[in-house]
């Protein structure tokens, strides 16, 4: 309810995008802020500023394993991916507050100067991982895996959520 009542009165509402798949649209019809309907200014998706990881070909309803119908949906584990999204939103804040857009287009810039810092720093810091081959607890840092180039080779969880039986446990060690 809480999250319905500032729904109600937002200028903008922003989502990764996969992840609220299942309960933000029926959340966003029940608000009825036609500002913040997708297709609107005010609705702004992050997965649609990156490129999206394991997007599947086909959905097997009869599958047990965890499947993203849209693709991996943990965008933020990688920060070229917040960088992206970041200067998406400078332009879509200053889209919906004109009158502020040389504010937004300020604190983007100032915001993007200390992350692109930072990405420089983890990339150095990070450089030692590259190549080595990795086993996950569960399937959801590909994006990380990728920008430092490591090599997810196994998951631990067989079903996300559940403990796995010791033949998958067996299989991956």
């Amino acid at each position: 309810p809480a999250l319905l009542n500032q729904i109600k009165g937002a200028s903008l509402v922003l989502c990764t995008g996969p992840l609220e798949a299942d309960w933000l649209p029926t959340l966003l019809t029940r608000a009825g802020n036609p500002q913040v309907k997708p297709g609107s200014p005010g609705y702004m998706a992050a997965a649609e500023f990156v490129r999206m990881m394991a997007v599947p070909t086909a959905v097997d309803p009869t599958a047990k394993e965890h499947a993203h119908s849209s693709g991996h949906p943990h965008i933020q584990t990688d920060p070229r991916n917040i960088r992206a999204v970041a200067v998406q939103l400078g332009r879509r804040l200053a889209r919906l507050d004109q009158a502020n857009a040389p504010y937004y287009a300020e604190r983007t810039q100032a915001f993007l100067a200390r992350l692109d810092e930072a990405i420089k720093r983890g990339q150095v810091q990070a450089a030692p991982l590259k190549g080595i081959k990795v086993v996950a607890q569960h399937d959801n840092l590909n994006y990380l895996w990728a920008w430092l180039g490591v090599e997810q080779v196994g998951t631990v969880e067989a079903v996300p959520g559940q403990a796995p039986p010791p033949a998958h446990l067996t299989r991956v060690v």
